[in-house]
């Protein structure tokens, strides 16, 4: 695929992967109780074929998570459907370790912070490794994203793509339609779990569509105790050789999507190797190249974008960095683009009205389901 200075932006928020079976932010802390179930079974028995050698781990981590989230509720400020958003917790644990909070307090226990943000990263990272588009017994939307990646293909060319989003379902859909997308990024280590096909690409531009992942990615990893700030390690092959820890084989599909895909990872990097996830208050940027990189070139495709899409992005308060991006780069602009936003909430248009103002185009509010059987280039025509 080559191409010459992509011009429309996509912005993907959770609803895009809702679709897809993953929770968004603020129903995270109940449905990912489903999986921690699951799990519970998953570690009581080694001798089980239900076992998996990192189920352990995450129930560990899912009990952590949840005290956690109890912890939040004692704040007069902070209500329970509050500390049921991903976003309130991750956000109060990162805020702690920042503030040089070394210990907090739960189940009658006194427990290291940096070990519960730890473990937050890792029980986000087993729900949101997933990918239910391949599950025959999840509940998904296979035939809208059907839609939308065949739309896709027609102006793929001119794509700049920018993501909230931990998951890989984008990176999975863009490689199964052959519009293989690459990070703005080429400063890693690789990640292998013996396979040699890769769905993500080397960084060129042209040779991909290029995916910003701006709060990180289930398959980034690093070190957060280490002085090498600098350093992420990124798995992106494709399972065909080797099998992954009593998950089995993953041949033809990302080796990530296997539940001991981390297991194996840390056994042979280390422990202390955790999912480079990262909050929307985090503000080092000057610290992680790998990170900045991403929020670098996401700035340009906002600079000189000529449409923005946004799916299934709320523009929430809580996002200021998101706010900042768009203020920032706008002001460098000389025409403004054109902003259309794909999102069954009639309040969620009215924040981008009030945002954005003679720029926003519509449409009017409609379900990603909706937008994809008419057709994201009908609706950018019309």
């Amino acid at each position: 695929m080559s191409k010459k200075g992509p011009d429309i932006v996509l912005f993907l928020g959770a609803g895009f992967s809702k679709a897809a079976g993953l929770p968004v932010m603020s129903e995270f802390g109940t449905m990912s109780r489903q999986d921690f179930e699951k799990l519970q079974e998953h570690a009581a028995n080694p001798n089980s074929s239900k076992y998996r050698e990192a189920a352990p781990m995450f129930v560990q981590a899912a009990k952590m998570y949840y005290a956690f989230k109890n912890q939040c509720v004692i704040s007069p400020t902070c209500s329970k459907e509050e500390a049921n958003n991903l976003e309130t917790v991750f956000c109060v644990a990162e805020v702690l370790y920042n503030s040089g909070i070394e210990n907090i307090t739960l189940d009658k226990k006194n427990i290291p912070v940096d070990l519960v943000l730890e473990n937050i990263k890792l029980w986000l990272w087993k729900i949101y490794q997933q990918c239910p588009l391949l599950n025959p017994y999840r509940k998904t939307d296979k035939e809208t994203y059907d839609h939308l990646f065949c739309d896709l293909r027609k102006f793929a060319e001119q794509l700049i793509v920018l993501t909230t989003n931990y998951d890989l379902i984008f990176e999975y859909l863009s490689w199964k339609y052959e519009m293989p997308c690459v990070y703005p990024y080429n400063g890693f280590t690789e990640l292998s779990f013996g396979g040699t096909e890769k769905y993500i690409h080397d960084y060129d531009d042209n040779k991909g569509i290029v995916l910003c992942k701006l709060h990180g990615s289930v398959n980034y990893f690093d070190y957060p105790q280490s002085r090498d700030n600098e350093k992420i390690y990124i798995s992106r092959t494709i399972g065909d050789i080797a099998k992954i820890g009593k998950s089995g084989r993953f041949k033809g599909n990302p080796a990530l999507f296997a539940v001991d895909a981390i297991y194996e990872i840390r056994k042979q990097f280390g422990h202390k190797l955790v999912p480079a996830l990262i909050p929307p208050t985090y503000a080092k940027l000057a610290r992680k190249n790998w990170l900045r990189s991403m929020w670098k070139r996401a700035f340009l495709a906002f600079e000189n974008a000529s449409k923005i899409i946004f799916i299934g992005y709320s523009m929430p308060a809580t996002d200021g960095f998101i706010r900042a991006l768009i203020n920032a780069s706008f002001a460098r602009r000389h025409n403004q683009p054109d902003i259309f936003v794909i999102d069954k909430s009639d309040k969620v248009h009215e924040r981008y009205q009030i945002l954005f103002k003679e720029l926003y185009k519509g449409p009017k509010p409609m379900t990603l389901e909706t937008a994809s059987e008419i057709g994201l280039s009908s609706l950018l025509e019309k």
